[in-house]
């Protein structure tokens, strides 16, 4: 329904290869984590991490508290239902700029909080 009323949003079933993604990343501001809620204390912290890298706004499921603590700063929104998603969507976009500027925040807070682990830090050694 969001996609057919805005052309802008895409509906993307299914996987996708490296190359893809890539692509799909570097122009997709609003990333929609449908993921059970009772799934979510195992999975999707990758997509997580990638939201933060990319500065992807979320919609996260409503109550994924685990996910919640890793997100360094409220640049998210949460939804419990498909109808729920998709008004956080709709909400997102009339307010685009504003959470443009949370998920800068949330990835320079981020970037600051890893700098110094031991796998950046060794990351970095090798580099040079």
């Amino acid at each position: 329904q969001i996609a057919s009323i805005n052309k802008n949003v895409k509906i993307i079933e299914g996987s996708l290869d490296n190359l893809e993604f890539e692509k799909y990343l570097s122009i997709t501001d609003i990333m929609p984590l449908l993921h059970p809620l009772n799934r979510a204390k195992t999975f999707g912290s990758g997509f997580i991490y990638t939201c933060i890298g990319a500065e992807i706004i979320m919609i996260i499921p409503k109550g994924a508290n685990d996910w919640k603590k890793v997100i360094p700063y409220k640049s998210y929104l949460e939804a419990d239902s498909i109808d729920s998603y998709a008004k956080k969507i709709n909400f997102i976009i009339k307010n685009l700029r504003k959470y443009k500027q949370l998920v800068q925040i949330t990835k320079k807070i981020y970037l600051n909080k890893i700098k110094n682990s031991k796998l950046i830090r060794r990351i970095l050694k090798n580099e040079n």
